[in-house]
């Protein structure tokens, strides 16, 4: 999971690749925040796509694709739903503390055994300073480790936006062409090093550079863009 910032399309590839190596990949992700842009947004670019999903349809669409990505509902982190929908009119969409219970709510909802958390650090996040990523990160890394889930933080600078494209349908395109192997390099490279730190954490891999090692035709082959995107109406 990143925290929010512009441009930020990291989800969605990562999401779509980690099940290539036998992992499953559940992700309950919120809307945009401040100047960002949430996953959920961008999700509902797509015309005809609902983001929401039975607990049924989650527990069917990991067993049978290995990943799914949808947004807090019904018994979900329902607290945090609350505090999500005033932290823009409050002006407290950078304070740390509320971000870190933000993010970890959901995730810990999921019921994960390991988390890698992308921390963005720059004038493109929320968190402007580096101090500021490194406090939030060492926040939710201690709230994991606390309830028994591996949990890492990978710091991201974050002063320019990630790839090319800004605006939620832009970016799910550009998101698409990283699927299919023509990503920008910065892009991928993201999605690689958070990729192989997940792997190591599970014990899939014993070292980083396992994820040079998967073939992205394996990505085409797995059709991942009919399989990511099949709650649709």
């Amino acid at each position: 999971v990143s925290t929010q910032s512009t441009g930020d399309k990291v989800t969605f590839p990562l999401v779509a690749a980690v099940p290539l190596f036998g992992l499953k990949m559940p992700m309950v992700s919120g809307r945009g925040l401040g100047h960002t842009g949430g996953t959920v947004d961008k999700l509902e670019s797509i015309p005809g796509f609902s983001i929401k999903m039975s607990e049924e349809k989650m527990v069917d669409t990991l067993g049978n694709i290995g990943c799914y990505i949808t947004t807090q509902f019904g018994n979900i982190a329902p607290a945090d739903k609350t505090l999500y929908s005033i932290r823009d009119i409050t002006s407290t969409v950078c304070y740390a503390p509320l971000s870190c219970s933000s993010i970890m709510s959901k995730k810990l909802a999921e019921g994960l055994h390991c988390l890698v958390l992308d921390v963005k650090s720059g004038l493109a996040s929320t968190t402007d300073s580096y101090e500021q990523s490194e406090w939030l990160a060492r926040m939710m890394v201690d709230i994991g480790h606390g309830t028994g889930v591996k949990t890492t933080a990978v710091i991201t600078e974050m002063d320019t936006p990630i790839g090319f494209n800004i605006g939620n349908s832009l970016e799910m395109i550009e998101s698409l062409e990283c699927i299919r192997g023509n990503g920008p390099e910065d892009l991928e490279k993201i999605v690689s090093v958070q990729g192989a730190v997940l792997l190591c954490q599970m014990g899939t891999a014993e070292n980083p550079s396992c994820w040079r090692s998967y073939d992205r035709r394996d990505l085409q082959k797995w059709h991942c863009p009919g399989k990511i995107f099949t709650n649709t109406s």
